[in-house]
């Protein structure tokens, strides 16, 4: 029997991962986790609890380990401390990295390959909590995985993933408007570019990942092609059978009414390209992804059966229909 450590694996990503590992009957899964997360999900599963940025994190370098999941790694001070205490103990480690782990700041609009550069991190930019360094910091523990020669290891880098159980409420957004047919801005007409990934074929990559034998270090994964914002808005409006509207409004205009990507207007890149090559992942990898328009199915089908709740992300609708008065 391997013993596997998934280290988070009660949120989005780890959540689907370990509701796949658990019914491999061959395989011992423990968690390590703070507890605070949708605590007692798997209760037939062992949890150790504790926190990865204090010292009890050390305690998963005391047992020996087949396979380590790291879904929740954020943070590389503490993480370059742990990586060499588990010499000797662990088979392999997977890693869920980022593609915003990149430097894509003018990026020019062609696929992004593992070979790309890493952005940098200073130290003050290591302990940051915002979501300004998230991708400085997932850099920089990427490359304290890469350094240690000795370790078996795997680096997943997916672009944005999209599915149940998402925590980050960003494809949720649109999906929630679109459910109730409603008016919406749509930034510089939705030309921005980007491909994304299905949280189910992410986590059959994880698991996939145990039984590599000649594999690549670091993979990107996106499991659909590349596509234009409005193209998958057009998509899913088509699969959930609504009839929203969608008013283009330049860039400059939001500005000036201080809406912004990300905190107003989830998914919004403003100008920027995540235009993933996943190339190395298809060449390595068996497994089949879900058609598209059955994962935006599934994906609805998952909402609809926790009765489509507030967003907790972006613009109040009611705010955003305020400004929709005011921009036209």
């Amino acid at each position: 029997m391997k013993k596997v450590l998934v280290i988070g694996g009660t949120l989005f990503i780890g959540r689907c991962l370990v509701e796949k590992l658990v019914k491999d009957p061959n395989l011992q899964i423990t968690l390590f986790n703070r507890g605070l997360t949708n605590p007692g999900l798997f209760p037939e599963v062992q949890t150790i609890i504790g926190d990865r940025e204090t010292g009890d994190i050390d305690r998963v370098a005391d047992q020996d380990w087949d396979f380590i999941f790291d879904i929740s790694c954020y943070y590389p001070n503490r993480f370059k401390d742990l990586i060499p205490k588990l010499k000797g103990s662990v088979g392999r480690y997977i890693l869920v990295s980022t593609v915003s782990a990149y430097v894509l700041e003018d990026a020019p609009a062609q696929l992004i390959t593992e070979d790309n550069d890493l952005i940098g991190c200073t130290a003050e930019e290591a302990v940051d909590t915002s979501m300004r360094t998230y991708g400085k910091r997932k850099a920089e523990c990427d490359r304290i995985l890469l350094e240690a020669e000795w370790l078996d290891k795997i680096i997943i880098r997916p672009s944005i993933v999209y599915g149940k159980y998402d925590s980050t409420w960003r494809f949720y957004h649109w999906l929630y408007r679109i459910n109730l047919d409603a008016t919406m801005i749509l930034p510089n007409g939705g030309v921005d570019r980007a491909n994304y990934a299905y949280v189910e074929d992410l986590a059959n990559i994880l698991v996939e990942s145990m039984t590599l034998e000649q594999h690549s270090i670091t993979y990107n994964v996106s499991t659909h092609p590349v596509l234009a914002f409005k193209e998958l808005l057009k998509k899913t409006v088509a699969v959930m059978e609504r009839n929203p509207k969608f008013v283009s409004v330049n860039v400059q205009a939001l500005e000036q009414q201080k809406i912004y990507p990300v905190k107003d207007v989830p998914l919004w890149l403003n100008g920027s390209f995540l235009l993933i090559d996943n190339g190395k992942l298809r060449r390595d990898f068996s497994v089949e992804f879900v058609d598209f328009d059955l994962s935006l199915k599934q994906t609805v089908a998952y909402y609809e059966s926790l009765k489509w709740p507030e967003p907790q992300v972006g613009m109040d609708l009611n705010d955003e229909k305020e400004l929709l008065l005011r921009l036209t």
